[in-house]
């Protein structure tokens, strides 16, 4: 029984191991592609650790678009002045209107409308993040997630991640640009098949179910930032306009970010250059690999249930193998999701 307690231990431990050369063998990173017939869109996003994707894409990021974006801006929050809109939680966690939470935030003050509509300034932190998005979903179409699975929120640039935006997909050749996105979103069919604007007003400015519209006329001083990006991709035939809100002042306080137009056919991309695909006989070996280490974490535990002599002896090392393994797992799992299993 003892030299079978010996095997025992001595082929979990092998079996622990296999798991891990595996992974190292995997862990490698597909070629950029050679295609290089437009110049880069440097956006200085965080690069993610994905299969490398590039598009020659339509791009029409200048002044004219971002002060469209502006005046889309300040046309809604006019008519929500106008209309007193209420917006919910907005004057200490209470629904009031808009002209209430003005006099909320200065008391003493003479807030106008004037002030309400223009509390928007465009950020190009935040376009750089609107621009990637929209690129992204290019690729994905309509969807929460980014080309590897990853959440929206793991785009960043610099130390600011992409939060609070809307966005509508085209079919590539379709008109994309700031007042068809706005109309979309408020007046339009949005993606309740309704109208956005009105919807908020039906709803009491409730927040949930009209983030976007309710986003756009937040009263949040002293500043509130905002960013649009759109991008078509004729290689994928779809296109697509974001734009993204920040209300954490101060969202302008990072490093001065130079303004560049990017008007006409640029490059852009998802994932790592360095990133290489594994083969497919490779990825079957890593499959199976994680089946097996699964099966052998589960043996090790019967095996420790019905031996407690063995469990007492060997616990606390077959335990630490199991947590070890299970790291691997999920590194593996890691690297068969980026490769498409």
């Amino acid at each position: 029984m003892k030299n079978y307690k010996k095997l025992a231990a001595a082929t979990l431990a092998i079996s622990f191991s296999l798991l891990g050369a595996n992974v190292i063998v995997n862990n490698n990173v597909s070629l950029a592609s050679e295609e290089k017939s437009a110049p880069i869109a440097n956006l200085e996003i965080t690069q993610s650790n994905a299969p490398y994707q590039e598009s020659v894409v339509k791009l029409n990021q200048n002044d004219a678009t971002r002060d469209q974006v502006i005046n889309q801006l300040k046309a809604i929050r006019s008519k929500a002045w106008d209309d007193n809109v209420s917006l919910e939680g907005a004057a200490d966690g209470k629904t009031a209107t808009i002209r209430d939470v003005a006099n909320y935030y200065y008391p003493k003050g003479n807030p106008s409308k004037e002030d309400y509509v223009n509390k928007y300034e465009y950020s190009l932190e935040l376009e750089h993040l609107a621009l990637q998005r929209a690129y992204e979903l290019t690729l994905t179409g309509d969807s929460q997630l980014r080309p590897d699975d990853s959440s929206y929120e793991t785009i960043a640039y610099k130390d600011l991640r992409l939060g609070k935006h809307d966005w509508v997909c085209y079919d590539y050749g379709e008109e994309v640009s700031p007042e068809r996105l706005f109309d979309t979103i408020l007046y339009n069919k949005d993606k309740k098949g309704e109208n956005g604007y009105q919807r908020l007003i039906d709803k009491n400015g409730a927040y949930d179910g009209n983030e976007s519209v309710y986003n756009m006329l937040i009263y949040s001083p002293p500043r509130i930032g905002v960013g649009y990006g759109q991008v078509e991709n004729p290689k994928t035939g779809k296109s697509a306009a974001v734009i993204a809100f920040d209300d954490k002042d101060p969202f302008f306080f990072l490093d001065k970010v130079e303004k560049v137009d990017y008007v006409g056919n640029y490059t852009m991309s998802f994932g790592n250059p360095n990133f290489k695909k594994s083969s497919k006989e490779s990825l079957d070996e890593l499959e199976k690999a994680v089946e097996d280490a699964k099966e052998t974490i589960e043996g090790a535990k019967i095996l420790m249930n019905k031996m407690p002599n063995f469990s007492k002896k060997h616990g606390d090392e077959l335990n630490q193998l199991i947590e070890e393994q299970n790291k691997l797992i999920d590194k593996a799992e890691a690297i068969l999701k980026a490769n498409g299993r």
